[in-house]
């Protein structure tokens, strides 16, 4: 298969990260993945990895001059299937795509990233025809939100990840967490720290947290971390790609954002053999298996927050390395990058297929 993968986002964000990871295993598959983004970065890593990368600039919606760059690069790279983003790459790409009959994918990242404006209902009927999403909440959510979408049209692909590190067999004294997400007002790092500070006032100490990422809210977390008292204990550390290479060295991640789809931060922690302390919201509870893998809580619930802190800080290692054993067998056995790949490989086919009307593949015989 000749695959195009076409994403135009300011930010490095999870669907970034899915179409890299996807792509450069489907390459190893034996198939030619082709990327087409703004992002340089992204760009260049794909190059590394063996695919084509172009780094363009997509213009306006509805360009004539990126619509035509792109009937020529389809056409050059005879691309038989491509997924893309949401909004500018559909107006462009996506024309591009469906003149040339090639079966248009949009990969959705939360619900929101539909709404109900004309030129979005214009997409979905002309341009879109068919919508892979990486949790079961995100498809029930789209077709429950969406009536114009048809729920037929929607279809889920566990978001994957590999195993990066060997699962724990104790922890570190103090206690290692880390939370990785953009310094957001839905992200609740506010409440996290909230948290650490009431442990503190309780005279319990022995634990660190380091934050992982940048965004708007970086000076306030900054200053409430020092309001706390906490500079010592909880560290900015700002954006770092490739974070899974760090992971290894923390005993349990954090996640306290009011909404998420199949996270791929607590993708990446499992992966790396982290328990997890996150929020229930979206499809979190996919990932984490309530007293398993990890303990769940609801948004901006400090108290509960603050249990589940004191838990981990006082479990002892057998039941902490059971946590931990269970996070790793969480990504080999429901997100495993090379099984779900396979998977994603199939359903594109199947796509191709279908806009050929070959159903064959749809409803074998």
């Amino acid at each position: 298969m000749n695959i195009a993968f076409v994403i135009r986002t300011k930010i490095w964000g999870g669907v970034k990260t899915w179409m890299v990871e996807f792509g450069n295993e489907l390459q190893k598959n034996g198939h030619r993945v082709y990327y087409f983004s703004n992002d340089p970065i992204l760009t260049k890593e794909v190059q590394a990895n063996g695919c084509v990368g172009h780094c363009l600039t997509f213009g306006s919606d509805y360009s004539p001059f990126t619509i035509r760059y792109f009937l020529k690069k389809f056409r050059q790279y005879r691309i038989e299937v491509s997924c893309m983003n949401i909004q500018k790459e559909l107006r462009t790409a996506g024309i591009a795509a469906q003149f040339m009959k090639i079966p248009v994918i949009q990969r959705l990242g939360l619900p929101t990233d539909i709404n109900f404006k004309l030129d979005q209902r214009f997409s979905q009927r002309y341009m879109v025809d068919e919508i892979i999403v990486t949790s079961q909440w995100m498809k029930r959510e789209v077709a429950r939100r969406f009536s114009f979408i048809p729920e037929e049209k929607i279809t889920c692909i566990y978001s994957a990840k590999s195993v990066t590190a060997p699962p724990k067999t104790s922890k570190a004294n103090p206690m290692r967490f880390v939370i990785t997400s953009r310094l957001a007002d839905t992200k609740g790092h506010g409440s996290l720290i909230d948290a650490f500070r009431i442990l503190a006032d309780q005279g319990i100490d022995n634990f660190s947290c380091d934050i992982f990422g940048n965004g708007p809210l970086k000076e306030e977390i900054e200053s409430k971390i020092a309001e706390a008292g906490l500079g010592s204990k909880v560290i900015l550390k700002g954006f770092t790609r490739k974070l899974h290479e760090k992971l290894g060295s923390y005993d349990c991640g954090i996640l306290t954002s009011s909404r998420e789809g199949l996270a791929h931060t607590v993708s990446e922690y499992l992966a790396a053999g982290l328990p997890c302390i996150s929020t229930n919201g979206g499809a979190l509870p996919e990932l984490i298996e309530h007293e398993k893998n990890g303990l769940l809580f609801d948004y901006k619930d400090v108290p509960t927050l603050v249990n589940h802190l004191k838990t981990f800080l006082d479990m002892d290692e057998k039941r902490y390395t059971e946590y931990s054993r269970q996070a790793s067998d969480t990504i080999s056995r429901k997100f495993n990058l090379s099984k779900n790949a396979r998977e994603l490989e199939r359903y594109f086919q199947a796509c191709i297929d279908k806009k050929n009307g070959n159903y064959s593949a749809l409803f074998p015989s």
